[in-house]
Order: structure tokens, then C-alpha cells, then sequence
């Protein structure tokens, strides 16, 4: 379990998640830092947790609240262990976790009882919608390499409309060169397509860019996502999602994405189906273009919908709920 931490350092974790980066856990973290625990009257006093960020640090607290951003599947047993050890267990008042899928999710996975978590939806700031350039039509991704952008590629290199672009932000593109975990017939693609545009891991401002320039979020996950703001900033940027049934990527949706069903999250489901996958995300994709060319897209339901679900407010309200809940446990 590693060594016991000094007074010193566990004064500064004590009421306070250790945000790291400015994308999805950093950025959730450093947004309840600011703006929820300064007007907590008891999550203030707790020990708080981020997993992925402080495993392994955690011991003796008597105290713990456990914040969990990543599925069971494919869970390294640095953060896994929070959840079988049972001295951990033991001294773990509640797990938080972002989706009704994801409480199912771990619960079920670790045979704990679904009263122990509770559920903190991500929160986003709203991307301004502007009308989209007519001349051209624009496919984005953005995530890690390793959730889906292999299929992407392989997707886009079966449409040969010279009107279509696909522009690429993914935090695994050191600049601009060619992204990690793409096999060897994506990456030609990816060198050689010259309607591609990489971004790499770029500013917020170039991201944001993108999104209002863009017309369809591409995104054939194989990851299972706990929530996912890509989508939730894609759908509020009024840009159409296509993307599949991984996780709680059809509950954040809500009904307004194309969602492709039974997709493989597992790597040998993936090998066996890809030929399937391809062809199936393809289509889809040429049915959204199609789609948006004869103006038969309204993105204003979505815009609303999604603006409205993942609020500040609404995520301070329910961080407040959760500090009542905990006052009451004590």
C-alpha cells in the first residue's frame, strides 16, 4: 500500500480533490474545488478522492470519499483495489461515480451495494452554437487514439468525397505525428490523407474553434465511457453525434445521437467484428452527411436538452445533496 503519508500531506488532501490537467477528471475536480466545497458544511472535513489521480495514497482515513471516473473493465488494480480490499473498503463512506451506468457498472462488477454510490454528473461549460459552413462538411474526434480513432480512420478512408474533412484532436498526437495504438492501415491513412487535419492536443480555444466549424462528431468507441463531456461539448456546439452503445454514451445522449448498438468494448470482440464494425460505422456516418446536406438536421432540441441537463447549478445542487447525505451518515 506504500508509505504512510506525513501530517503535512495529508492536511492538504483532507477536503480537497488534487486536480491534474484541464480535461475531464482534472477539470471536474478543480471545478468542485472552487466552486462546491467552499459551501459544504461537511464534505469540507472528509477525505477526498480521485481515481484515476491519488490511488495508492489512501490508508488510514477514516473518512473517505472515493471519486471514480473509469469503468470496471479494464480497471488497473492501483484503482481496482478501492474497491476489494477490505481495509479500504472498510474506511470508504461513499463511492461517487458519473452515470446510472456506471453505479450498475461497479456495483455489480465488485458486489458492492449500489446504496454506497452516488451519482455526480459531469458539468460542462455551454460552446456557443454558430451556423455551420456550407461549402464543406466537417467530421471530428477527440479522445485518447486508443478509443476508437483506428476504426475512424479506416471509416474515413472508405469515403472518398473530397468535400468531407476529418479533424483529428486527440491527446495522443505528439505534435501532430502519427497517434499511438493505430494499426498500420490507419496510419497511412492518417500520413496521407490529405483531407485531414490534425490538431493534436491543442488549446481550448482551437478546440472550441473546431467544434463550431464542425458537423458531426464521429466517435466509434470501444472504451465504456462513464459520461463523456467530448459529447456533451459536441451536442451543445449543435454538431450531430454518431457514436455507439459503449457505456453511458446512450444515456448521456439521451435519444439525440445516432447510436450504433452492440458495439465490442472487450479487445477480442473487437478482432473478431471489425470488418463488421467498419462497415456498419461507415454507413452511419455517409447516412448523417447525407442527412445534413438536405438540411434535415435541427440541432436545437439537442442544444437545449443537453445546455440544460448538465448545468453549474445543477451539479452544485447535487455535491450540496451529497454534503447533506454525508451530515447525516455522521
Amino acid at each position: 500500500m506504500g508509505n504512510r503519508l506525513r501530517c503535512s500531506e495529508r492536511k492538504k488532501m483532507i477536503g480537497k480533490f488534487v486536480g491534474f490537467g484541464n480535461r475531464g477528471t482534472g477539470r471536474m475536480a478543480n471545478f468542485v474545488n472552487e466552486n462546491v466545497l467552499p459551501k459544504t458544511n461537511f464534505l469540507k472535513d472528509c477525505n477526498l478522492i480521485v481515481l484515476p489521480g491519488l490511488e495508492g495514497k489512501m490508508k488510514e482515513y477514516t473518512k473517505n470519499i472515493v471519486w471514480c471516473h473509469v469503468p470496471a473493465y479494464r480497471m488497473p488494480w492501483s484503482i481496482e483495489m478501492f474497491f476489494v480490499v477490505p481495509d479500504l473498503l472498510k474506511i470508504t463512506s461513499m463511492f461517487l461515480v458519473q452515470s446510472e451506468f456506471h453505479k450498475k457498472n461497479l456495483s455489480e462488477s465488485f458486489g458492492i451495494d449500489e446504496d454506497r454510490f452516488y451519482i455526480v454528473n459531469n458539468q460542462f461549460e455551454p460552446i456557443e452554437f454558430k451556423e455551420k459552413p456550407k461549402d464543406k462538411i466537417n467530421l471530428m474526434y477527440v479522445s485518447q487514439a486508443s478509443r476508437g480513432l483506428d476504426i475512424l480512420l479506416r471509416c474515413f478512408g472508405q469515403i472518398k468525397d473530397k468535400d468531407i474533412t476529418l479533424t483529428i484532436h486527440c491527446c495522443e498526437c505528439e505534435d501532430c505525428m502519427t497517434p499511438r495504438d493505430i494499426s498500420y492501415e490507419s496510419k497511412l491513412i492518417f500520413d496521407q490523407d490529405e483531407r485531414i487535419i490534425k490538431n493534436g492536443d491543442s488549446t481550448r480555444e482551437i478546440y472550441v474553434d473546431t467544434l463550431q466549424k464542425s458537423h458531426i462528431y464521429a466517435y466509434p468507441c470501444i472504451f465504456e465511457e462513464t459520461a463523456c463531456i467530448g459529447v456533451m461539448e459536441a451536442m451543445s456546439a449543435g454538431v450531430k453525434v454518431v457514436t455507439t452503445d459503449a457505456g453511458a454514451l446512450p444515456e448521456t445522449t439521451n435519444g439525440f445521437a445516432k447510436i450504433v448498438k452492440n458495439y465490442p468494448v472487450t479487445h477480442k470482440d473487437m478482432e473478431e467484428r471489425e470488418k463488421e464494425m467498419i462497415k456498419v460505422f461507415t454507413k452511419e456516418i455517409k447516412k448523417a452527411i447525407k442527412q445534413i446536406r438536405k438540411n434535415k438536421f435541427d440541432p436545437t432540441p439537442q442544444i437545449e436538452y443537453i445546455n440544460n441537463r448538465f448545468t453549474r447549478e445543477n451539479c452544485i445542487k447535487q455535491w450540496m445533496e451529497l454534503d447533506r447525505i454525508i451530515g447525516e451518515m455522521q
